[in-house]
């Protein structure tokens, strides 16, 4: 920054704007899914080295090498015959469809994929609203909107999988979660002046 001032005689000031973003907050009846006790995944959802957790993990371990989604797709069956989850986040493609399976990670984990299933990444904005700190296993299963597929992805081929809830309705069905439109603050940065380049 201090060889653009000197260089270019650059200067600048930060300004703040309120953007649109969702919040994720917890849905007027409650949640439909109960805590659990899983202390070895940490905040975002990573599993710590050397924990068992009786809450998750009862699953066979993923594979050396063994593609995420795959996990993600064998684990959603399992959990849905009543078997635990795999401890973190994981998330695959389901016909249609996107499945985030959670094991003993927290709601606001749910910030992320719901923000998947809006926008391209980095274009779509959801907070955490819920100041919950407990921890969940959960399946969710949603058709994401049109246009957040990210750029270069494969689209999905055809399957006789129905199509899930779109996100909002999925939320609200499955966990008992809801996105609502807010707005907050953005920083972003103003130049003010700026001159050519001048010779040595």
């Amino acid at each position: 920054a201090a060889l653009l001032e000197r260089r270019f005689q650059l200067k600048v000031h930060e300004e703040t704007e309120q953007v649109p973003v969702f919040g994720l907050t917890i849905a007027t009846g409650g949640l439909k899914i109960k805590p659990v006790v899983a202390d070895g995944v940490d905040a975002n959802g990573f599993v710590r080295s050397g924990v068992k957790n009786q809450a998750c993990d009862s699953l066979p371990p993923v594979e050396p090498g063994q593609p995420t989604s795959t996990a993600s797709a064998r684990s959603a069956e399992e959990v849905r015959r009543g078997a635990k989850p795999h401890c973190g986040l994981f998330g695959s493609q389901h016909g249609p469809n996107i499945v985030f399976v959670g094991g003993g990670v927290p709601l606001s984990s749910l910030a992320f994929a719901a923000a998947t299933a809006l926008g391209p990444p980095g274009r779509v904005t959801v907070l955490d609203q819920m100041n919950n700190t407990e921890r969940f296993n959960f399946i969710l299963e949603f058709t994401p909107e049109e246009g957040a597929m990210r750029r270069g992805a494969t689209p999905p081929e055809p399957s006789n999988i129905p199509p899930a809830p779109r996100i909002f309705a999925a939320l609200e069905e499955q966990l008992g979660l809801t996105l609502q439109p807010t707005r907050a603050p953005r920083e972003y940065i103003v130049i003010d002046s700026v001159q050519r380049l001048l010779p040595n």
